[in-house]
């Protein structure tokens, strides 16, 4: 709900932050596009590439040293990074939005016209849906903050990215952002819930164990 009411009011001034992104004069421009070039290296490297060398890297470390935790984050990532592109792309093809660089303005959907025509494929934003998705996975199952704050400072980078190059509005990535963060949420929970379900932890009572 909270997420709806957001993307709707977002949507009211996703020219205006277009438009602030290109006179680069507001006080909270510079400091986005400052960590917008961040997400350049996912947008040049592309998503897939992305998740290859992460979840290779990952796995290569889970089975070195037998960490089953590792080997289980990486399933879930791949997981995630799969069920949120499905996921954005029907969204893509149901409201098919042209792109801010289209200059065809904020209001120009073609719903359920599922056009091929890439520049009409604006919402939701997809690389901020798959960077989410991973990120939020490694952060839920790493729960300290030297993992969340680069983990999802990297996931917002993507999305600042998506609106400093013109090929995504504003609301287009807060609603990618939130279905990434959402499957990504639901898969990792579902993992600790039954690992936790599943554990076993020492009873002391007297001298028995």
């Amino acid at each position: 709900t909270l997420t709806a009411l957001t993307t709707g009011f977002v949507t009211l001034l996703d020219d205006s932050i277009d438009r602030n992104f290109i006179e680069g004069n507001k006080f909270y421009v510079k400091p986005a596009r400052r960590l917008a070039t961040i997400g350049e290296g996912y947008d040049t490297i592309s998503a897939k590439f992305v998740l290859a060398g992460l979840s290779g890297t990952m796995l290569a470390g889970g089975l070195l040293f037998k960490d089953e935790k590792l080997l289980e984050t990486t399933r879930l990532m791949v997981e995630s990074f799969v069920i949120t592109g499905i996921i954005a792309r029907v969204v893509k093809l149901t409201f098919s939005r042209a792109r801010p660089y289209t200059e065809e303005g904020v209001s120009k959907f073609a719903f359920f016209r599922f056009t091929a025509n890439r520049d009409h494929r604006s919402f939701p934003s997809g690389h901020s849906s798959s960077a989410f998705a991973m990120m939020t996975v490694i952060a839920k199952k790493y729960d300290h903050w030297w993992v969340k704050i680069p983990a999802y400072t990297v996931a917002l980078s993507v999305a600042l990215q998506r609106i400093d190059s013109r090929n995504h509005w504003a609301a287009d990535v807060i609603v990618g952002g939130a279905i990434g963060h959402w499957v990504g949420s639901t898969l990792a929970n579902r993992s600790i819930k039954r690992s936790t379900e599943n554990s076993v932890s020492p009873y002391i009572f007297g001298s028995r164990v």
